[in-house]
């Protein structure tokens, strides 16, 4: 065997991983910045409903506070 062939096969099989390597690379960054989008909507869900449940807590009767909050009745329909 010559020892240009095996220095050939040697750099090709290098390379190989080296390109294995930044795939896993690239496909964990994509993954972990999917994770922080659905993490940031998550949080943004919790504070609209925390919002919401402040509004709710306006320490009327019910008829008052849905007048309040959604106006009258038949606006609704």
């Amino acid at each position: 065997m010559n020892l240009s062939s095996i220095g050939k096969k040697l750099y090709l099989g290098f390379l190989v991983v080296l390109i294995v390597m930044a795939a896993l690379v690239l496909s964990s960054w994509q993954s972990l910045r999917q994770l922080h989008e659905a993490n940031e909507l998550n949080t943004h869900s919790y504070q609209v409903v925390s919002a919401i449940d402040g509004l709710c807590d306006l320490g009327l009767p019910d008829e008052r506070s849905r007048y309040a909050l959604f106006g009258p009745i038949e606006a609704l329909n």
